[in-house]
């Protein structure tokens, strides 16, 4: 499915729900994959309902123990929820062109990219997709979670998702987004990567990657605040938004902002609601086995409700009650010199 604004243009992956890539006058703000091709490395992939890694796949709730299904052998965790392996319902499309044969799409999309020159299209374009989710193997409750993506050509690309417990008990949430950025198709090693606010770094197992400790000061690991260089950097970290030994600022006051921008100052900024108080940030590399295809080196900034591990440790977590509903944002936008 494609939406088109101005000089953006968006493609959203039916099959998880995620985003497939976008597009700022034929240049990447993320990393992106062929249609129908398997999402690789869960490039903009929904990570609902928790993010990142439940260790051993186990977790209580009320007296009762539960055992996801292991999906990361190698580490014996879960990881990643399950909204990323269903097909997502479209329920709305305003002004949005929806694809019937994804190979039409794709060659549409690469005619604009070829050309270069900015597209004559709507101002605005949106769509509202969903899933629903269990009752299934270690997930007992039914959860509803929706996604309205909306494409403007003055302000980019916003999702906003919402949770929605169907059952008849509290259920634990947690949301998390996994997206490759892109500086416009620059070389990650001639990047910047900026995150604000930033304020701790989570100790993570090497192991297991789950967190092992106290969070220390973010200066005290990767001072992101003022932008790092990527030359060379390797990372799987991940970092607290505001000091989470404090009671949260209310999200309506407070979101964070990530950049990354290339030598000349331009690229992507991402900005997510004050829901979002963690980020894991992942360097996918050849050398570590991991690069992104056709692409090599490429950072995954994911923004996240809860930390790794949320659904043991409770950190972070959401609690919906039944029929409760609770909204979450992220905006993505072309950032030129």
């Amino acid at each position: 499915m494609e939406l088109s604004a101005g000089d953006y243009l968006a493609s959203i992956d039916l099959q998880g729900g995620g985003l497939r890539g976008l597009w700022h006058r034929g240049r990447p703000l993320v990393q992106t994959y062929p249609v129908g091709a398997p999402v690789p490395l869960s490039a903009g992939q929904v990570l609902a309902p928790w993010p990142n890694r439940t260790s051993d796949g186990v977790f209580a709730v009320d007296g009762n123990v539960y055992a996801l299904p292991i999906n990361e052998p190698a580490r014996n965790n879960a990881i990643h929820g399950v909204c990323n392996t269903v097909e997502w319902e479209v329920v709305e499309a305003e002004a949005a062109s929806v694809s019937k044969e994804a190979g039409e799409a794709e060659n549409d999309r690469e005619d604009k990219e070829a050309r270069g020159s900015k597209q004559i299209s709507e101002a605005a374009q949106q769509v509202h997709v969903r899933a629903q989710v269990g009752p299934q193997q270690g997930w007992p409750w039914r959860l509803e979670v929706g996604a309205k993506w909306s494409l403007r050509a003055d302000a980019g690309l916003r999702v906003e998702w919402s949770a929605q417990n169907l059952g008849e008990h509290r259920q634990p949430f947690g949301l998390g987004w996994h997206p490759y950025l892109s500086a416009l198709g620059a070389p990650l090693d001639e990047c910047q990567l900026q995150l604000q606010p930033v304020e701790t770094s989570v100790p993570l197992d090497p192991q297991k990657m789950v967190p092992c400790g106290v969070e220390v000061p973010v200066d005290e690991t990767w001072d992101l605040t003022g932008g790092i260089p990527m030359a060379g950097v390797q990372m799987d970290h991940c970092f607290g938004v505001w000091p989470h030994s404090e009671a949260p600022v209310a999200p309506a006051r407070s979101r964070s902002s990530v950049s990354l921008l290339n030598e000349r100052g331009e690229g992507v900024q991402m900005r997510a609601g004050g829901e979002f108080g963690w980020y894991q940030v992942y360097v996918a590399d050849p050398v570590n086995g991991g690069g992104y295809p056709e692409v090599g080196r490429a950072v995954a900034v994911e923004p996240m409700t809860c930390p790794a591990d949320a659904l043991r440790s409770g950190r972070g977590l959401v609690w919906l009650e039944p029929a409760e509903s609770r909204a979450f944002y992220v905006e993505l936008r072309c950032i030129e010199g």
